[in-house]
């Protein structure tokens, strides 16, 4: 028997084709998922499953647990950003492709420590970076606590 399981998105396969199969959720002790007997199953909560089959001479087997995550968050909608320059000596200018209301501001150096902490409300703005010594940093923008952006800088 193919016991193996393919995966698109939130939907499993098995690789076992004419068998009976019975979907089991892998995370309550293989419990049966009751009405899922499709070769097919799509996956309605983040979670691990297995499918058991059953050939036509009666043997029965079950495959390995495939995990699905990520069901309940929406698509993730990008936003641009540009920093010029970078590497940067003493400013940069910062310009996003979309308007906010209120972005937070926030420079990581790379133990993790923040190095620099501002507000903005315009798409396009400046940073005095004349403050932090040369190395790379990490940039981190929290626009209208919806989106977190991050992005590397390069002060030389």
């Amino acid at each position: 028997m193919d016991l193996s399981i393919g995966m698109a998105g939130f939907t499993l396969t098995s690789g076992e084709s004419g068998a009976t199969y019975q979907w089991l959720d892998c995370n309550a002790a293989y419990a049966i998922i009751p009405g899922e007997t499709n070769q097919v199953f799509t996956a309605t909560a983040d979670g691990s499953y297995a499918v058991e089959l059953t050939n036509g001479s009666g043997c029965v087997d079950t495959s390995v647990c495939a995990v699905v995550s990520g069901i309940g968050f929406s698509e993730i909608e990008t936003v641009e950003i540009q920093i010029f320059p970078n590497p940067a000596e003493d400013k940069i200018q910062i310009n996003l492709d979309e308007n906010f209301a209120k972005m937070d501001v926030v420079i990581f150096d790379m133990t993790g420590r923040a190095v620099h902490c501002s507000t903005q409300t315009s798409t396009l703005f400046e940073l005095d970076i004349t403050h932090l010594n040369s190395g790379v940093y990490l940039l981190q923008i929290n626009a209208d606590e919806k989106y977190i952006l991050n992005t590397q800088l390069v002060k030389n």
